[in-house]
């Protein structure tokens, strides 16, 4: 059995399984982190004559620029159920930032 656990503060993926899953489950966790890093790439492109770079400019900050993020609403907090003990304990368990 496989159990992941998310901590976004310390942006750490908390994994739990047998020792013979952790090996593989590392690997893809590093692949996806490289993945995702931010490229930093500039590629310059030449514009016609015809174009408009001002027009150009403000569509490329209408398409780049994130909207405003609206404030959540809080939901009213639920009782916690108790959680069911794993029924088989995992051999090793890795933390990975």
């Amino acid at each position: 059995m496989v159990s992941l656990g998310v901590d976004d503060i310390s942006n750490t993926i908390i994994v739990s399984a047998p020792e013979s899953l952790l090996e593989n489950i590392s690997e893809l966790i590093e692949q996806l982190d490289r993945a995702a890093r931010p490229t930093n790439s500039v590629q310059v492109v030449k514009l016609d004559s015809k174009i408009n770079s001002t027009e150009l400019q403000k569509r490329l900050q209408k398409i780049f620029t994130k909207p405003p993020q609206k404030p959540q609403q809080q939901k009213p907090q639920q009782p916690q159920q108790p959680q069911q003990q794993p029924q088989e304990q995992p051999e090793e368990q890795i933390f990975l930032p």
